[in-house]
């Protein structure tokens, strides 16, 4: 008698401190214990039990529970309280309402019939042995492949005869479950307990039991039969462990929770007046890896909306949240032992931020909105506020490039997620970025992106978003530039700018400027059909030219990185000049020490500070019988006349007529084109005549 009073205060003890933790989520332990029905007329209580209890004998604890002086009398309209653990439930599949990506679905091979899935818990074998990768069913006994084919939610409980065991398991081991969802391949030793893979789309519906697996740039939004949405971020692995209607009225079996599916909030106190239902929903979603973020609507349930992890069971009836799984790395749990690290939720981290309403995490532990917890493989949240929203003010509004990169916040990390639509049903990205990195994103197709960061707090919690949203518009993609080479010379005239043609291009289009925001246009030549184009530039200076590429339909990528081209002047005319003593000068340009430029040149001279020369000088027009070929400092050439026979210049015997012209060579090896030919009269020797009448001096 003691033994049964002892165990019934434990009992009450453990019921009190669930009520507490349940009445500062926003409900009650009586709630959570019994829900609303308003009798319609002919309702009667031995009929309700048939119709929504699992024991139709049942009614005699109706009439107590709800204080019937008359069981065999009800009034319609009248409330009465039904015991959700005697409620008769069916399964209700979820639906699909977004998919992104890849995402796939396993789906149990039988239905779970105690409300559990027919997935993996911790520590559960296959056909009795570990699961082990790669694993083939047909290897197994037939004796073993029966036990595996049997639902696990209908296993025999240990050290009873019959029955079925509560499917219910609150901390599972996501390593196990992994190979059984991976998206790449599917586990050849779980074929007795999952069908094959499907592919997730939009509209489909989701049975009670069945895995979904995210990819990297996938997401999925589920919208469960009480107006609950619960979405799946990148790279995440989750079950849909229970989906249920208890006591749905049997005139309303086609369409379980109608009303409640609309989101309607029912008021569960005694008295008030409740809307018409169509039965209770009962659901839980397991995660296994990644992330989820939920948004459970205010509508009455028979038991709080459940999300398990491997550390903690998370319980809400209407609020807004998200739920990280970690796995933790060996080192982070120094000196654990081995074994401890074996059991379930070893190993593994769950993070919970809280934006609107309140979460219970475990037992006792209310989280409010603005809060966050991490719960670890002992099960103790540790509760800190949210951090504030980053400032997203440094996120351009428009890339060009399909590489989008923007500097991050460098007081803290970040969060960062990639979405096609403002309400972020559509994520193709959800990462982290180190404080000081820059973020950086890849693969996104052209069009419109929506962004929301959050900063990251020393205790690992994402804290509230700051959204913005940017224009990626990168394809076709602007061509390669081949010529002329970036930075480059070019002689005045006709110039020729070649690209390397780009995949999916048909034309292309030039543009030429003399400034580098293109706002002073000097050419622009559209449709283009082949990756070259040549354009005259007739005066000297500094230009700036870039090449986009136009797709079908006159698709316009974005213009290429801008090149510049610096158009050199021809060298201007060479001058030249008998000096006194019979020398000849050549000259060009500016000389050294000067301020003025040859007599009669009208533009500037040619050349750059330290630039050198190269003369030339030719018995032919054509230099093709050249005389002396010389680099100068100078911009001038002095040819002294032969004196006694000495050459006038290296190379230059004789006197007689010659050709001249120069080029101008600059500091960067730039080499102008040859300057005008001027012919030139080589000196004379002044002695040379006198020397004809020697012999008439020695015969006199």
């Amino acid at each position: 008698m003691h033994g049964r009073t002892a165990a019934g205060i434990g009992r009450c003890a453990g019921l009190a401190a669930a009520c507490v933790a349940l009445w500062a989520a926003g409900t009650s332990a009586c709630a959570a214990d019994t829900v609303p029905l308003v009798v319609r007329p002919g309702d009667t209580l031995e009929g309700l039990s048939r119709e929504l209890l699992l024991q139709p004998g049942a009614w005699r604890r109706l009439a107590s529970l709800n204080g019937l002086q008359q069981p065999d009398v009800l009034h319609p309209g009248q409330v009465l309280r039904l015991p959700t653990s005697l409620l008769r439930q069916q399964p209700v599949p979820a639906t699909v309402l977004a998919v992104t990506g890849d995402v796939t679905l396993w789906l149990p091979a039988q239905p779970s019939r105690h409300g559990g899935d027919a997935g993996l818990r911790a520590g559960e074998r296959v056909g009795g042995r570990p699961i082990q990768s790669g694993q083939q069913s047909g290897q197994q006994p037939r004796e073993q492949a029966r036990a595996a084919d049997r639902p696990a939610g209908m296993r025999r409980a240990p050290g009873r005869r019959g029955g079925a065991q509560d499917a219910a398991v609150k901390k599972i081991d996501p390593r196990a479950a992994d190979e059984a969802v991976a998206a790449d391949a599917p586990a050849a030793g779980l074929r007795a307990t999952v069908a094959p893979l499907q592919v997730l789309a939009a509209g489909q519906t989701v049975p009670e039991g069945a895995y979904i697996s995210i990819g990297p740039r996938g997401s999925a939004v589920l919208r469960l039969t009480d107006g609950s949405r619960v979405k799946l971020l990148p790279d995440s692995v989750a079950s849909l462990a229970a989906s249920r209607v208890a006591g749905a009225r049997a005139a309303a079996a086609a369409s379980p929770v109608s009303a409640v599916s609309s989101g309607e909030l029912v008021n569960a106190s005694m008295g008030a007046s409740v809307a018409a239902q169509d039965g209770w929903f009962v659901g839980t979603m397991r995660l296994l890896r990644g992330s989820m973020e939920v948004l459970a609507s205010k509508a009455l349930r028979a038991k709080p909306l459940e999300v398990q992890t491997p550390t903690t069971v998370l319980g809400v009836r209407g609020t807004h949240y998200r739920v990280h799984l970690a796995e933790l790395r060996a080192g982070a749990q120094a000196g654990a032992p081995q074994a401890a690290m074996r059991r379930p939720g070893a190993g593994w981290l769950t993070i919970t931020e809280v934006l609107e309403g309140r979460v219970a995490a475990g037992a006792a532990t209310v989280l409010s909105a603005g809060q966050g917890a991490r719960v670890g493989a002992e099960g103790r949240p540790a509760v800190s506020p949210l951090p504030p929203a980053p400032d997203l003010s440094a996120l351009p509004a428009r890339f060009e490039r399909p590489l989008v990169a923007w500097p991050a916040p460098a007081d803290a990390a970040v969060r960062v997620q990639v979405a096609g639509d403002a309400g972020f049903d559509a994520i193709v990205l959800d990462q982290q970025v180190a404080a000081g990195a820059p973020v950086r994103i890849d693969g996104l197709a052209d069009g419109i992106w929506h962004v929301r960061m959050r900063h990251i707090s020393a205790a690992g919690l994402a804290g509230t978003d700051a959204v913005g949203r940017f224009e990626l518009d990168a394809r076709p993609e602007p061509p390669p530039t081949v010529a002329p080479r970036p930075a480059s010379k070019h002689p005045v005239g006709a110039v020729g700018f070649a690209w390397a043609e780009a995949l999916g291009a048909d034309a292309y289009a030039l543009e030429i400027a003399r400034d580098a925001a293109f706002t002073q246009r000097v050419a622009l030549v559209d449709a283009i059909q082949r990756g070259g184009h040549v354009i005259d530039l007739p005066e000297p200076g500094r230009y700036h030219w870039r090449v986009r590429a136009i797709g079908p339909q006159d698709d316009r990528g974005p213009w290429g990185d801008a090149q510049v081209l610096d158009v050199r002047p021809d060298p201007l005319p060479p001058q030249a000049r008998h000096d006194k003593d019979g020398s000849l000068v050549l000259t060009w340009g500016r000389l050294p020490g000067s301020e003025e430029a040859p007599a009669g040149s009208a533009s500037p001279p040619s050349g750059e500070p330290q630039a050198r020369w190269q003369a030339e000088l030719a018995s032919d027009e054509a230099f093709q019988q050249l005389i002396a070929r010389v680099e100068l400092d100078e911009p001038q050439w002095r040819l002294p006349p032969p004196r006694w026979g000495r050459a006038v210049a290296p190379g230059v015997a004789a006197e007689g007529l010659a050709y001249f012209r120069y080029r101008t060579i600059e500091p960067d090896g730039y080499v102008s084109r040859p300057s005008q030919t001027v012919r030139v009269s080589l000196p004379r020797d002044p002695v040379a005549p006198w020397l004809l009448l020697t012999p008439l001096l020695f015969g006199l």
